[in-house]
């Protein structure tokens, strides 16, 4: 056989979807080699430059918990996201909860029917408290009405402005029976009363709320 002129090309498919069997996911990514990602993940950027975005910060500063955590920088004029593998399951049926520390910017969470191509994200909530501190989030997907199903932090910059995300102690896990509203505000305050608004991630008609 005449192989002049071949050449030997390496590349790898997405990852079939883990079963439903395989929830929850709970990854603090304490045990993830320092230098590169799990295969499963989606881990990249849109910049022409050659750099390593997203990747594994090694130090316990950046990390909510241990001493590694995901970070996510995008230059002025582009954007870096991490996918997480896709599952049987349709991810309105499941909610997802991390830590995360907004520097700059903001963390946007979305869905991707393809992993490798941002233009198939379909926003689900945007995250914008970048006040440099770490913050718990709870995010009940019952809210998406799409049926992409890889589940994706994104991060641009804009305006002249970097984004700087850390990412940590993610879990995703089954829908639970009554999964909590999102976004409290009390829009108008008394000394006495107080009117809260959020939005609502299931058919539950009320909630009990309990001020400490």
């Amino acid at each position: 056989t005449d192989t002049t002129g071949w050449n030997s090309i390496t590349f790898r498919t997405n990852c079939a979807p883990y079963p439903a069997s395989a929830l929850p996911l709970a990854e603090g990514f304490e045990t993830w080699p320092s230098i590169s990602f799990d295969p499963c993940y989606t881990a990249t950027h849109n910049s022409s430059t050659s750099h390593s975005w997203p990747s594994l910060s090694t130090s316990s500063y950046d990390a909510s918990n241990g001493n590694k955590a995901v970070y996510l920088y995008a230059p002025a004029t582009g954007y870096c996201w991490f996918a997480l593998p896709a599952y049987e399951i349709a991810l309105n049926q499941l909610q997802v909860k991390f830590d995360c520390k907004i520097l700059s910017r903001q963390l946007v969470v979305g869905a991707m029917s393809d992993p490798n191509d941002i233009t198939t994200l379909d926003t689900i909530a945007i995250l914008d408290n970048n006040d440099g501190e770490y913050h718990s989030y709870t995010l009940p997907l019952s809210i998406y009405e799409g049926t992409n199903n890889y589940l994706a932090f994104v991060v641009y910059g804009a305006n002249g402005e970097r984004g700087n995300v850390y990412l940590d102690e993610l879990v995703l896990e089954n829908l639970p029976a009554c999964p909590d509203p999102i976004n409290f505000a009390a829009v108008a305050t008394g000394s006495e009363t107080a009117v809260i608004t959020y939005i609502a991630t299931s058919d539950i008609a009320s909630y009990i709320l309990e001020y400490d």
